[in-house]
This record gives C-alpha cells, structure tokens and sequence, in this order.
C-alpha cells in the first residue's frame, strides 16, 4: 500500500524518522476532513493495494512538494520513505509504483535494523531489495563497520559489488587504518573479499596483497588477522602474515607466512578442533628455511584431550630454533621440549589402569641428544585407597600403585623397571589426632645393556602427632594455628640401579624427626595468608637441618614460595619467591627470585605493567643471572584506540637484539581492539 503526502515547510532531521513515523500513524486516525482543514497542510493522498498474497507492507512517502504522472511519483525537498523496516530518504526522489523502483536523488541515506546506507544517489527496487548506489558509504551496525565504494551494486538484498571500496572500523572521517581495494564483494553479516587491495596507516600505503578477506560478522569467519613486523641483529627484518580459516562450527586453523630478511623464510599450519564429546585439541606444524647456513628447522606442537586420555606434542628437529627465531620471552629459554600421553580405564571403585609415553628433548647445550633418557612407555594401575580394617572405631585405608617402566635412549644404560608400592595408612583422634602409615617398595630391573637384573627394596614408615588452634577477634579475623611433630623413616636394601631413571631413584636412606607450625588467617573474604616453618633434626647425623619458611599470601599483595636457611652454616641453602603486587594503583610489579647454591648464584626475574593511560600501557621484563650477567631484557608499548593498537616489543639478549610490532586492527580477523 502506498500513502503519499507532502508536509510544507516541515522538516525532519534524521534522528527524528522513527517519531515522524510514530506521529503520522497517529494522525491518521483523526477524520480525513480535520486533517485536510489544517493551515498548513497540502497534501494529496492516494493508496494503491499491493498484489502479493501476503500481508501488504505500507509504503510512506512523505515530501515538501509531490506530483504525478500515470505510476510515477516525483517528491522534492525533504522526502522521507517509510515501508516494514526500511527508512529511506534523500532531497529529491522518483517512485514507480508499478515496479516499485525508487530513485533517490541528493544527501540520500537507506536504513534497516542490520546498516546504515550513505550515499550521492541510489536506484532502488522495494521489493527485490536490489540496485545501484553512487559514492556510497555503508555502516554495518553489528561490528561498527564502514564500508564505502564509488559504485555499489546490491545484487541481493546482503550481497554488494563494489569498485573502488574502502573498508575501515575506524569512525573518523580520516580513519587511522583503512584498506583500499580495486574492487569488493560484501555480504552483510557474513565476510568481505577485495581485489589489488592496500592496507593503510591514514592516507600512506604500507601493504600490498592481490586477494583480502575479512569477517563481518560475529560469528567466525575466514579472513586474514592482522600482521606482525619487526626486526633483529640475528633475522634481519621480520614479517608475520597470518589467515584465518573457519572451517566449520567446530573446526579452524591459521595459516601464516614467515620471513626473515637475512636469512629464512617459511611457514605454519595451526589447527584447532572442538567436538561434543569432550574431544578437543591444536596441532601447529611449522616450518623455516634458513638459506643463510642452509639448515631446514621443522617443528610440531599441540595437544589433544579424549575422554580416556590426552597427547601432548613439543618438538623440533634443532635443539636452537626456539632460541634463535623465537621472540617469547621465557620460550626461547627452556631447558627441556617434553612431548607426552596417556591413556586410562577407570576400574569402578577400585582404581585406574594407564599408560603414558614421555620423550625429552635437552637444549642445553653440550647434551648429546642420544644420551636423554625416554620412557618408551610406563604402564600400571592405581589402586584407590579403601578402608579395610577397624581399629578402635577407627578404619584404616589401603591403596597401591604398580608400574612398568621402559627406559631406553640411543646410548647408554637402558633398563626395565616394575615397582610395586602398597602402603597402609591409620588416623585417630579428632582435636589432637595421631596419624601413621606404612609402605614398601618393591623394585625389580632389568637392565638391558648389560643384561643383568638387579632388586631393591624400600620401606616407609610416617607417623606424625596433629592439633589446630583457632581464635577469633572481633574485626572478623580468625587465626588457625595447626602444630605438627613428625617421625620418617626410610630403610633401603638390595643392590641401588646404576644411575638415576627418574625421582624414583632419588631415595636415601633417611631417619629424622621433623617439628613445623602451620599459620593460616582467614577474614570474611576467606583464606588470604598460610605461612609454614618447619625444621628436621636428622637422627642418622645426630644434626638439626636447615630451616624452611614457606608462604603464600593472596591479600594485599599475592605472594608464594620458599626460603631454607642453614643456622649452623650461617648461609641461604635455597630461596624460590614469587611475589606480585601494585605499589600504586596503575602498576603492577612482579618478582621472581631464585637462589641456587652450587652456582651460588641469583636469578632475579622481575617485570612490570603500568597503565599510563586509556591508550597506553607499557610491559618490561628483565632477567638477570648474578653469575651470567643479563640474560633477557624485553620491553613492550601497547597503544590501544577505539579501531586499531599496536604493541611494541624490544627485546635483547646475548646475541640477538630484536625490535618487532603486532598491529590490531579491529574488524580483521575479528578480534576487537
């Protein structure tokens, strides 16, 4: 149905569409004659059926002035069109009734729930839903999107071919990042693809690609994310371009090229997937090409969760890939890549039989790869602890574990191991009570080169006296103290292995009576301090050892770890803090220090984050080995805006300097800034 009228003088801004329409249903429903009597109202008034079957849609013109002739319409000045959900508008417009073609002519906008439609002139079919715009823009509402194009063609009602396209989230009429395109296809709420297209920082060309693709949508879409650039002393200059592909609902991977100006080039393949059942896992295979000392890096990392088991996977096929080409700060520094699985069937109420794999990958320099120890597999089963007997109205539990190990490496002793372990354990008391339990070990080798076996027997025994103090004070704070005297034994017989497998064989014969006091304060809040002492007094050395304090704190600041202090040496024998805390509001400092006494030396781990404002954040982090001298130093400039960020990372090592950025920019890869 088509109502046409023209109100003269009155002038609506945009804002106003929506009460203009509200305004005009109600006025028509005054008697036509009090309506036309009006001073100022000169209007003609007309309405024509729709043909469709379905219920009609009104359309609504309204105009400074309107005339006719046969089925076409022409509106001036001010003209506002209203049909379902569709607001249009613009200075002139042209509406033909019988194909329903509309030409809007002049400051012309279209709006629905899903864009915002700007443009120069616009051809317009209502019931298609199709035409041409001319020096247009389009906002898509959903993702705060621009899109604008010197000709539009919307061949279906979310589908636009652009020439000359420029896209951008940025809503400044000179956006800080935009990417311009020869030509683009849109599909509202699903993705956008241009042609010779060329990312730029405000009006300056920094990258060039022949095919671009982003999301639009919130749901995942396949596009390119926003690349990464930098530089090092080792790589020459660095570009990181990586595309996202959504595969399906549940599956999705990241594809990225990898370049090195003065020496390597290559790539990676990340996949991820996600099933009902509770399966889930990544996979990243990459790979680079050094042609500068002509050596072929490959690497696979992931892991994989089942239902029974899970599967870890780290590993490279040189040992100096990740401290060469990689600019994570604790990543290039590992010691060990440990890939690993496992495998279990849970045995109802009684316990879990398992399997597990663990290989080792040693980057210390100087470790000969063949010589690392691998369990090539462990299996077992784990028997749950069951009350079994009752003592004085008390029950005692039993449980067990038994396991066969294959150690086995290229060079060197490998071996077979079964070792069973059942243990029996016995509580008493309630405000003081009295625990003890017992256990042997049973250990059998086989070793393989050369082969001989060898047995060995270890016995367990712990008793230990406990009480807990409480005591409450009127500010809410309740203060557990919980004393504990402890007796250990450990008695070893038969032949000891040759070396050590795993901690496993790391037992000593030991004796000693053990005295510590736990503290733990508690408010309204909960649990925010715990703080334990503890010493031993060897009996085997007729000698007190060195004490231990540990701590953990959540308020006010959040503090963990350990110090052991020898009194009779006078000297630290080990210190492991972690500690982070804001000493002003902005800033967040954390500490990590570590003592080891065969170096004798400090590692000190310390990094920050300060908030400088609602732009700027600055990230440093130091390590510091007092015998080594600096290890790593790394400091990061984040600049976030309303459309786009970029973080700044410097990072220095020995040998290597590397300075590289991450650009964000949203609406690319569907991340948001």
């Amino acid at each position: 149905m088509l109502r046409v009228r023209r109100a003269g003088g009155d002038r609506f801004s945009f804002f106003q569409i929506r009460s203009l329409y509200i305004a005009f249903i109600i006025l028509v429903l005054f008697p036509m004659g009090l309506f036309l009597s009006a001073p100022s109202a000169r209007a003609q008034a007309q309405k024509i059926q729709s043909t469709s079957s379905a219920a009609p849609l009104k359309t609504n013109i309204t105009s400074d002035t309107m005339t006719h002739s046969g089925d076409k319409y022409y509106f001036q000045g001010s003209v506002l069109i209203t049909r379902g959900d569709l607001t249009a508008g613009g200075d002139r417009a042209v509406y033909d009734e019988k194909t329903s073609d509309l030409h809007l002519i002049g400051n012309t906008y279209l709006v629905d729930p899903a864009i915002v439609i700007n443009a120069r002139e616009a051809f317009y079919n209502m019931k298609t839903k199709t035409g041409k715009l001319y020096d247009a823009t389009i906002f898509v509402r959903q993702r705060n999107f621009y899109i604008s194009g010197a000709t539009i063609d919307k061949t279906a009602p979310d589908v636009y071919q652009f020439k000359e396209a420029v896209f951008t989230a940025c809503d400044s009429p000179k956006p800080a990042w935009s990417v311009k395109g020869r030509t683009a296809k849109v599909v509202i709420g699903d993705k956008l693809v241009m042609k010779d297209a060329r990312i730029k920082a405000g009006p300056i060309p920094v990258f060039y690609t022949p095919w671009f693709a982003a999301s639009i949508s919130n749901k995942r879409k396949s596009g390119f994310l926003s690349p990464n650039a930098g530089f090092s002393t080792f790589g020459g200059a660095y570009l990181d371009i990586p595309y996202y592909w959504a595969i399906a609902e549940n599956r999705d991977a990241t594809v990225s090229l990898d370049f090195h100006s003065k020496r390597a080039v290559g790539g990676s393949v990340e996949g991820r997937y996600l099933e009902p059942s509770g399966i889930s896992g990544s996979e990243k295979l990459a790979y680079l090409r050094d042609w500068k000392d002509r050596v072929n890096y490959l690497t696979l990392s992931g892991s994989n969760t089942w239902p029974y088991a899970f599967a870890e996977l780290d590993w490279a096929n040189h040992r100096d890939y990740y401290k060469l080409f990689d600019f994570n700060f604790q990543q290039s520094e590992r010691r060990y890549l440990e890939s690993k699985g496992e495998g279990h069937v849970e045995v109802k109420d009684y316990g879990k039989a398992f399997i597990r794999v663990r290989l080792f990958q040693d980057e210390l320099d100087g470790v000969q790869e063949s010589s690392v120890i691998q369990e090539l597999p462990e299996t077992g089963f784990y028997f749950y602890p069951r009350k079994v007997v009752q003592l004085l109205g008390h029950s005692a539990v039993f449980d067990a574990q038994t396991a066969l190990d294959n150690f086995w490496r290229d060079q060197g002793q490998t071996a077979l191991r079964l070792n069973l372990a059942p243990r029996l354990s016995y509580t008493i008391g309630d405000g003081v009570n009295f625990f003890q339990s017992a256990g042997v070990g049973v250990r059998q080798y086989d070793l393989m080169s050369p082969g001989r076996n060898i047995n060995r027997m270890v016995f367990n025994y712990d008793a230990a006296l406990r009480s807990r103090l409480e005591k409450t004070y009127q500010d809410g704070i309740t203060h557990y103290i919980e004393p504990t005297l402890e007796f250990f034994y450990r008695n070893l017989s038969g032949q000891a292995p040759p070396m050590v497998f795993d901690s496993l064989e790391m037992d000593d014969q030991a004796s000693f009576v053990q005295a510590s006091v736990m503290n733990r304060v508690k408010d309204k809040s909960g649990e925010f301090l715990d703080m334990l002492i503890q010493d031993q007094f060897d009996l085997k050395a007729g000698r007190a050892q060195p004490i231990t304090l540990s701590i953990s704190s959540s308020r006010p600041a959040t503090v963990s770890g350990s110090v052991t202090y020898d009194p009779y040496a006078g000297k630290l024998q080990a210190v492991q803090v972690n500690s982070s805390f804001k000493p002003i509001p902005q800033v967040l400092l954390s500490i990590i220090e570590t003592y080891t006494p065969v170096q004798d030396s400090w590692v000190h781990n310390i990094s920050s984050q300060a908030v400088l404002s609602s732009h700027f954040t600055v990230v440093n982090a130091i390590w510091y080995d007092t015998t080594a001298g600096l290890q790593q130093f790394s400091s990061e400039l984040r600049y976030s805006s309303q459309c786009w960020g970029i973080d700044l990372v410097f990072n220095k090592k020995p040998g290597n300097t590397a300075f590289f950025a991450r650009l964000r920019l949203r609406g690319i890869g569907g991340g948001g800034v």
